[in-house]
Formats: structure tokens, sequence, C-alpha cells
């Protein structure tokens, strides 16, 4: 069995639960490389990411270059290179220099999913299965080898950080399995399909706003897939509301002339292009999260209003 020496590069949360894995087993960690501390927050405060100070926190060494192009081949001299959700491209010295390379943890059961936002382009796209591919990575985006793959199911109601959670859990589980055989899981790669293939593009500020002419279900799907961050939202009286969670009412009784955004009573039940949701959990601009229920009792003049 290899027990090898290996190499972090990651820098989110779902990269810190790899992290976590890789140092409970026996393998000896060379270092990790993480994002620089970036603003964050209200106040626009440089913060260090999860990875980063776990990373110091149990006192292993920590680089945060914004570019690994600076970096020496020395530095990259390992058995591989284990990365996860780190948001910088490897140039081919990081590839090459490992003696088995480097191995991607990615959240989605390539071809399908390519790219930066796996998980909520999934839940958007309406998938009911995904789930962590390992990858030997080349110069391309997530196209390398497959070494092996976990699948995940997506749950009705799952949001993105249930689903992520849950692919980290997978991902730990991957790594468990396999961390002591990539000379055996490289001898079996397996290129990837070449049909199948989607790209999980960036997410963009506009695609989180809910339009009320689009089907419940496309609603439904905007809210999981934007929860917990950055939250689906939609503009009411000026002011911008973000919606956490929401219900598909198929037994509503009321006009199908209601204009799609309509406010059909005090529950938050909102007319849709097919049909009607309900407005359970919403964060009004400056405010805490609350139930529709009590927003509503506060603005009853709302009802009956088309947003």
């Amino acid at each position: 069995m290899l027990q090898p020496t290996v190499l972090f590069m990651g820098s989110s949360p779902f990269s810190l639960e790899i992290l976590q894995e890789i140092c409970d087993l026996s393998v000896t960690l060379s270092a990790v490389y993480t994002q620089p501390p970036k603003p964050a927050g209200r106040g626009k405060h440089v913060t260090k990411n999860p990875v980063h100070l776990w990373a110091e926190k149990v006192d292993l060494p920590v680089y945060t270059p914004q570019t690994l192009r600076s970096v020496g081949k020395e530095a990259f001299s390992c058995d591989a290179i284990i990365v996860a959700a780190y948001g910088l491209i490897l140039p081919e010295i990081a590839l090459a220099t490992p003696r088995y390379g480097s191995i991607n943890v990615h959240a989605s059961l390539l071809p399908r999913w390519r790219g930066a936002a796996p998980v909520q382009r999934a839940i958007l796209a309406g998938d009911t299965e995904t789930g962590i591919t390992l990858i030997h990575m080349d110069q391309g985006l997530d196209t390398g080898a497959i070494l092996a793959t976990l699948p995940v199911p997506i749950l009705p109601e799952m949001t993105a950080g249930e689903l992520l959670a849950a692919l980290a859990q997978t991902g730990r589980q991957i790594i468990r399995e396999n961390i002591a055989s990539f000379p055996l899981l490289l001898e079996k790669a397996c290129p990837q399909p070449t049909t199948g293939i989607t790209y999980a593009h960036k997410i963009t500020p506009q695609e989180a706003h809910l339009h009320w002419d689009y089907s419940a279900i496309i609603l439904d799907r905007i809210v999981r897939a934007f929860h917990p961050i950055p939250g689906a939202w939609f503009f009411l009286e000026g002011k911008r509301i973000k919606v956490f969670k929401i219900e598909i009412i198929s037994n509503f009784s009321a006009n199908s002339s209601n204009m799609p955004g309509t406010i059909l009573d005090a529950s938050f039940t909102l007319a849709c292009a097919d049909g009607h949701i309900r407005l359970l959990e919403i964060q009004p601009e400056g405010k805490n999260r609350m139930s529709g229920v009590d927003f509503l009792r506060g603005h009853t003049h709302l009802i009956g209003r088309t947003l």
C-alpha cells in the first residue's frame, strides 16, 4: 500500500473537508496551497478562507500565491498534488512534476458539469443525481482521465448547501478509499466520454433574480440552487428581498387570470407562470430572516398587489 507524500490545494469549505480527511490518513502532507485572504462581508475586511484558518490552527505550512506560475519546480516535488476547489489554474509544471501527477476531487459525475459551479448547475437543470469524480488532471478544464467516481442523489427539496455537504462527505470517502491506490488507478484511468459534456459556468448575480413569469418548478430550482449563498431575490418597493425557501402549491384555488407576481393571501402565496408558489422564508433588506407570514403581517397593504 502506498504511503504517499501529498501537496494539497483548495480554498473552500468543501476543500477543507478533503484536507481534513487527508490529514486523518497515513499520508505525509508537505504543504497546503490556498487562495490569498480577500475582502469579505459587509465591512469588506480582509479574511482568510476556511482552509487557511484550519491549516494554521494545526500548524500546517500554508502558501497563498496570487498565481502558481512563479512557484518553482521543487515545491511540486511530491507523490501527488490533490486539488479540491482551489480556484487557480495549475501550470504544466504542477501537472508534470509530482510522481503521480495532480488529482482533482470534482463535485460532479464528469463529463457532466465541468467547470466552476457544478452544484448549482445540477440543481438548476433538475438533475436527480450528481457525485464526486477523481480525475487525473491535464491542461484542459476538468477534461482529465477518470480515476474513480461515487454517485450522490439530489433529493427533491435539496438546497445547494445541503448537496455540497453531502458531496463533501462523499469526497472524503473517495479519498479515503483511493489515496493508497494512485498507481493502480492511473493504470486503469478511463478517458472521459466525448458525449454528455456540459459546462457549469460561473454563477452571476442576475441568475438569482426571481421573475414571476417563470414556472413554479424553475422558481423552486433557483431558490434551492442559490441557498444559502447568494440567496435568490426580488425587488419590493425598491428594496431587495432575499428568498431562502418556497413551496409549490398544487391545489390553490384562485382566479386563473391573476397576473404572475400577484400576492394572493396573507400566507404570501404568489401567482406564477403556471400555478402558485408560497414564500416560506425571506430576508428583507437590512433585516433578519423571517417567515413570509410574519412579513405580510406587517405589510397587509401588499395583499392583492402585483410585484
